[in-house]
């Protein structure tokens, strides 16, 4: 697994681009680096490109990680977080769903261009 962190060329959110395999303990880390990233850039939204990575964590652990690691992690509720998503998997769909139900402010996508205006606030979709 290997992942990159930076604020997108636009500078309104933090581009987070992750390859291969993912379970929670790697989410942990490049949730930490994110989020890290985003205080000290005052950048508050996330876009989580995972079209090339595959979620290997139980339902359990994505639903503690929701529950749980979001909160540690320092994400806040009110930040929009866009996964962009391959349309042949669903693996990361538990994981959005789970985050929905902690109250934290993600959708999933396939189209970059429509995660990306989602982020700047727009209304994309159901």
């Amino acid at each position: 697994m290997s992942y990159s962190i930076a604020v997108a060329g636009t500078g309104d959110y933090i581009l987070v681009r992750v390859e291969g395999a993912v379970t929670v303990e790697e989410a942990r880390r490049f949730g930490a680096e994110a989020h890290q990233k985003a205080l000290e850039t005052g950048v508050p939204h996330f876009l989580f490109d995972v079209r090339e990575a595959r979620n290997e964590a139980s339902a359990d652990s994505n639903y503690l990680y929701a529950r749980h690691d979001m909160d540690r992690l320092g994400f806040s509720r009110e930040a929009r977080s866009a996964l962009l998503k391959s349309a042949a998997d669903a693996s990361h769909d538990f994981v959005e769903a789970s985050m929905r139900e902690a109250g934290f402010n993600v959708r999933s996508f396939t189209e970059a261009g429509e995660a990306v205006a989602w982020l700047r606030g727009g209304d994309v979709g159901p």
